[in-house]
């Protein structure tokens, strides 16, 4: 799920308007992670990809949702330095 999270920060688009992240991090008894998003931390020799997660800006790798998805995946501009509040579009 880790890989999940970055793929989707590197993307351009927010966790928290995807469902299946969103819910990830939910208490459960059964529970699919045992970290938060904020415990994530990206390794990488560039960079760019340095750092934690929650506090990578944009990183300016282009990518586009499908034209179902665009316009309700997107990170916000607001929330590229950090994460506020969580949210879904279900």
């Amino acid at each position: 799920m880790a890989v999940d999270f970055v793929c989707a920060r590197l993307m351009g688009f927010d966790y928290r308007r995807l469902l299946m992240l969103l819910r990830a991090l939910e208490d459960h008894p059964l529970p699919l992670v045992a970290f938060t998003y904020d415990d994530l931390t990206c390794r990488s020799p560039d960079e760019r990809f340095q750092g934690r997660l929650a506090q990578c800006g944009d990183v300016g790798l282009v990518f586009e949702p499908h034209f179902g998805w665009k316009g309700h995946v997107e990170s916000r501009v607001s929330d590229r330095a950090g994460h506020g509040g969580r949210e879904c579009v279900a």
